[in-house]
């Protein structure tokens, strides 16, 4: 693992999360790689899909256990209030963005739009 913080550590978007529970070997490289960080959005988007009970509790041991969920700080509210005007993202992706912004960490993702914020560094993965 890279000793570099910005480099070891990165934050998830919902859709990787979501890669990975459904065992996606590339999502689970990445998550042995990194210490992941995830938006407390990314949380409530991945648990509030309707799933088996077994699911959720993996998912729920996941956010527990291997994560660290990130509330909405003044600092994030402000960079998504930015990000949302700046580039027009959805509100749940301005606020992800801005958890990246403002942890200085990469943000994974398959949603392309995130490339247009350049403010953060930006990781595409490919399904």
């Amino acid at each position: 693992m890279n000793n570099d913080f910005s480099l070891s550590n990165i934050l998830l978007d919902s859709n990787i999360i979501i890669y990975f529970m459904s065992g996606n070997l590339r999502a689970v490289e990445i998550i042995e790689d990194y210490f992941l960080h995830a938006s407390i959005i990314s949380q409530i988007e991945t648990l509030g899909f309707h799933m088996p009970d077994a699911e959720t509790s993996s998912l729920l041991s996941f956010f527990d256990n291997e994560i660290s969920v990130q509330s909405i700080s003044d600092d994030i509210k402000n960079k998504a209030i930015y990000i949302k005007r700046e580039y027009k993202l959805k509100t749940a992706d301005s606020i992800i963005a801005a958890t990246a912004w403002s942890l200085n960490i990469p943000l994974i993702s398959a949603d392309k739009d995130f490339s247009k914020v350049k403010e953060i560094t930006f990781l595409q993965f490919e399904v």
